[in-house]
Order: structure tokens, then sequence, then C-alpha cells
């Protein structure tokens, strides 16, 4: 249930700052003589022409940071190579995780573990959730 209100809160933040830059654009679009207009047509960037996409760029790149996390927190915290970190770091976020960390409690750093993989998963799975969803929207979108 947490996990739902995270991604609420997510989701409305990327659409609010995405409607929000959409808004300056119109206004510059509208101030803009047709000449000027013509210039910049060709030059919109990635994103500008659907503001719906906008936010799943957004969103990859949030999933990206906690895959990129995922991975550093294994490869370097764990000693695990690579390919146990990376499905660490991708089964965490979307299922109960495959890949259980290491809770050492008499280790004087023992707290860290048990809160770093709360915060990956924590943000991690309605990041992940919010990427599924859009990647589904946009496809139905596409395809009707």
């Amino acid at each position: 249930l947490g996990s739902i209100y995270i991604a609420l809160l997510l989701t409305t933040l990327i659409e609010f700052f995405a409607e929000r830059t959409a808004e300056k654009k119109l206004k510059k679009e509208m101030e803009m003589s047709e000449e000027e207009e013509e210039k910049t047509v060709g030059r919109l960037l990635l994103g500008q022409v659907h503001l719906h996409m906008s936010s799943f760029y957004v969103a990859v790149a949030l999933y990206i940071l906690v895959l990129i996390a995922g991975t550093l927190y294994g490869t370097l915290r764990e000693r695990w190579t690579f390919g146990r970190s990376l499905l660490f770091a991708i089964s965490g976020p979307h299922s109960t995780g495959l890949v259980a960390p290491t809770i050492k409690p008499f280790d004087e750093n023992a707290i860290f573990n048990p809160i770093f993989v709360s915060f990956l998963v924590t943000i991690g799975v309605p990041v992940h959730a919010f990427v599924i969803g859009k990647l589904t929207t946009i496809l139905l979108d596409n395809d009707s």
C-alpha cells in the first residue's frame, strides 16, 4: 500500500513538472513570429512533441539510476560479481528479490545493508510500476 502512495507522488511530481515546462514552451511559441516558428519547428527536443512521453523518459532515467545504485551496492559492498549484482538490482524492485543481501548483526556497519536495501526497494518498486504502466499506455496509444 505504501508503494502505491509513492508511485502516486512520483507520478504527480513528474506530470506537474512536465506540464509546467510545456506551458512555458507554449507561451514562448505564442510570442514568436511565424518566421521564428518555422526555424524552431525542426529543432524540437525529444519528448516535447508529446507531453506524455517526457514523463516516460524521466521515469526510465530514474529506473536506470535505481539499477545503477543496486549494481554498485552489490559489486562494492557485497563483493558480488557484476551479473549477480545486476540480478539483485533488477529482481529487488519488481519482485520479492532473488538475491538477498548479507546482514551481519554484529558488524559495526550492520545498519547500512538493511537501510539501503529498504530504500532501494521503496524507490524501485513504484518507479518500476510507473515505467511499465507508461510503456503500456504508449504501446496502446500507438496501436490504435
